[in-house]
């Protein structure tokens, strides 16, 4: 079978979903195919999976029920009359998202006709023979490659026609896997095809420039190009009038999408001339003016990995308060762009305030859950990438009906005391009543009753926290199997979202049968319920991620004395309450106390109808486009451990590399160390060691060049037995 491998991490270079023909000279080449369909089944589902966020790969003995994927490519991109013997190497790649249970795969070719909207678990194209057997899935969040030299060459040569591949379990090994789709907003990882060409095919010349045609309308967006640096701010578009907002009413159907604009004419090709001396670029003909706003077209193909951007901080930076700047120095800030979050690691989110230079960034703290609290200081070489935060809250829903009084939770401490409000008016001054004698501070008095609970606030829209419960009891399924779930809500759900349940663990959503039924597949994380215990009723369900490697544990601290507890004075008896004056004005609110338990959201509202988009305003011109950023090779996150490990990163083009960077999750602590070593064969290009309390290095080794198809390895050595933990690699120029 062909050669097969896989690499974790991104390679940044050439991973887009939508490929586009190289321009130059005719030499090897490496050109990409368009992805024109995914799709998944199940085994027996009559249910269409072509629109899924994510696709799926399952078999025997990991899993009991049979999930298999199909990929269709568009070869057009390829130059004319290109054949199999201009063919040096093609490379399938898919990205693991999770891996419930480790394997292997297979990809066998597919012998007729399909179409993603259209295919189910009853209704399949044809298999025919392997193309590439026990490819190893071992871990989430990798990219894995197949070579599919051999199927594409006889796609080109019209030995076989081009129906796809499929990816499948392999017999022996099983698997359970999500990939990520080309309908996946959150990340560009969707399946590519990227084919490796000799040169020796037809050789494509340069006609003449015809003249430049009149601008057609807006097409469809097309995948996201590089940033380039701003452009002066267009003149903004006024600003539609607001909706009046009606009443709450249950959400409507989807309108049908608008009629794309008519493209305008093409101008007529030109016969093609024998190739000479490039000539110089004619003067620009002029624009001619802006028509009107053509109906928006459809939304374009997600772009090339923006999340995936990677750079690390290059010295230490003190946390600043919550929305307050600091300025921070980085590896690079090339991808970075104003009003952009990113995510740092140890330090939490930030809104990108400027761009000082190529390697400094001022950052404001969003104050999100989790980031650390001002004044701490964030270690250099801390990891730094793109990454979304909570969304605006949303218009609040009608309120639903109460839900029953749950039990009450602990009393909360009682928070410091808001200072006095003004003095209400003096009520009218009673007969002064003789004065009796101070009596001896009695005890406390009991409690007063509750006073009534004051109405329930509006719900807010569903976010981060999106939050339902089970209605009924259900028993938990095998690890890898599906249970079916009653639920109050699905609205907020998407398959392959994995989802936590109260008392039972995680699970991923194999699909959503309608508005309060969920299909969950038990992933087997740690801390979940046995398989056949029975999971009640009322039990919560929200979106989670699952649970991380655990650290090693620090040294416990000492535990300081506890101060002596001073006695308390004895209470005065309480007067008897005199008449009530008329209500001053209310004071300023004093610090809340600490916030007791959540009780359990009730029913969202239905979503009431969108107000009418206001007209577009007029695009402002183009910035100039920026240089293009070096390329480097990126890897992981891996494991490493005390007794090493080796990784292969399969190089896409040619590229001269000499620096090497590395982070890891956890420090190796006092006394011991790893070491991190890239390789080109028995070659090493550079070394770095992280030790102590340190979690990164980096560092300058030999300028190696790399040509396509040339494989990156990295070897990870230990020294004093530091455990367990992971890292990520990146070998630049």
């Amino acid at each position: 079978m062909a050669a097969t491998g896989r690499f974790s991490g991104a390679l940044i270079v050439g991973l887009v979903c939508v490929g586009a023909p190289l321009l130059g000279p005719r030499e090897a080449s490496a050109m990409l195919a368009e992805l024109a369909a995914d799709t998944s089944t199940k085994a027996g589902s009559p249910a269409n999976h072509g629109a899924a966020r994510a696709l799926q790969i399952a078999g025997p003995p990991a899993s009991n029920r049979v999930r298999k994927t199909f990929l269709k490519f568009d070869l057009s991109t390829l130059p004319p009359g290109t054949s199999g013997s201009d063919v040096t190497r093609a490379m399938l790649t898919v990205f693991a998202n999770r891996v419930n249970v480790p394997g292997m795969l297979d990809a066998l070719r597919v012998t007729s006709a399909w179409s993603e909207a259209t295919v189910t678990g009853t209704h399949e194209p044809m298999l025919g023979a392997a193309v590439a057997t026990a490819v190893p899935v071992p871990a989430k969040n990798e990219f894995v490659a197949i070579d599919v030299t051999a199927l594409v060459k006889d796609w080109l040569d019209g030995v076989a026609p081009n129906d796809g591949v499929a990816l499948v379990a392999n017999a022996s090994a099983g698997l359970f896997a999500i990939l990520d789709s080309k309908e996946n907003p959150r990340t560009s990882h969707c399946p590519t095809l990227d084919i490796i060409l000799n040169g020796n095919g037809p050789p494509a010349t340069t006609g003449p420039t015809g003249p430049t045609g009149s601008t057609g309308p807006t097409g469809a967006t097309g995948p996201t190009g590089p940033t380039g640096a701003t452009g002066d701010t267009g003149p903004m578009g006024p600003t539609g009038a607001t909706g009046a907002t009606g009443d709450t009413g249950s959400t409507g159907l989807t309108g049908a999408t608008g009629a794309t604009g008519a493209a305008g004419p093409t101008g007529a090709t030109g016969d093609t001339g024998a190739a000479g001396d490039t000539g110089p670029t004619g003067p620009a003909g002029a624009t001619g003016a802006t028509g009107d706003t053509g109906p928006t077209g459809p939304t374009g193909d997600t772009g090339a990995a923006g999340q995936g951007a990677f750079t690390a901080t290059t010295a230490d930076f003190s946390q600043p308060a919550v929305g307050s700047d600091v300025s921070v120095s980085v590896g690079s800030t090339a991808w970075m762009a104003v009003g952009e979050t990113l995510f740092v690691q140890s330090g939490g989110y930030y809104t990108v305030s400027a761009i000082t230079d190529g390697t400094t960034v001022v950052l404001n703290n969003t104050g999100d859950t989790g980031s650390a609290a001002p004044a701490s200081t964030i270690l250099s070489g801390s990891a730094v990438n793109a990454g979304g935060v909570e969304g605006p809250t949303g218009d609040t829903g009608a309120t639903g009906p109460a839900g029953s009084t749950g039990p009450t939770g602990a009393t909360g401490d009682t928070g410091p005391i808001g200072p006095a409000g003004g003095t209400g008016a003096t009520g009218a001054t009673g007969d002064t009543g003789p004065t009796g004698p101070t009596g001896d501070t009695g005890a406390t008095g009991d409690t007063g009753a509750t006073g009534p609970t004051g109405p329930t606030g509006d719900t807010g829209a569903a976010g981060q926290g999106a939050f339902t419960a089970t209605t009924a009891d259900f028993s938990q399924p095998a690890v890898g199997s599906d249970v079916s779930v009653s639920v109050e809500t699905t609205a907020w759900m998407a398959v392959g979202e994995t989802l936590f349940v109260q008392s039972a663990g995680y699970y991923t959503v194999s699909a959503i049968t309608d508005g309060t039924t969920v299909v969950l597949n038990n992933t087997g994380d740690t801390g979940s319920a046995a398989p056949a215990s029975t999971i009640l009723s009322g039990s919560a369900v929200s979106a989670g991620g699952v649970e991380g490697p655990t650290g090693p544990t620090g040294d416990a601290g000492a535990t300081g004395p506890t101060g002596p507890t001073g006695s308390t004075g004895p209470t005065g008896a309480t007067g008897d309450t005199g008449p009530a004056g008329a209500t001053g004005p209310t004071g300023a609110t004093g610090a809340t106390g600490a916030t007791g338990p959540t009780g359990a959201t009730g029913d969202t509202g239905p979503t009431g109808p969108t107000g009418v988009t206001g007209p577009t305003g007029p695009t402002g011109p183009t910035g100039a486009t920026g240089a293009t950023g070096s390329n480097f090779i990126m890897s992981g996150p891996q494991v490493i451990s005390n007794a090493g490990n080796t990784y292969n990163a399969p190089v896409p083009a040619t590229m001269t590399l000499s620096h090497l960077y590395v982070t890891c999750d956890t420090a190796p602590g006092v006394g011991r160390s790893y070491t991190f070593a890239a390789k080109k064969g028995a070659t090493t290009v550079a070394t770095c060691t992280i030790s102590g309390p340190a979690t990164s290095c980096q560092a300058a080794g030999t300028s190696t060049s790399f040509s396509a198809g040339d494989v990156l390895t990295w070897a990870q050595t230990s020294s004093g037995s530091p455990g367990s933990s992971t890292a990520s690699v990146a070998l630049a120029p």
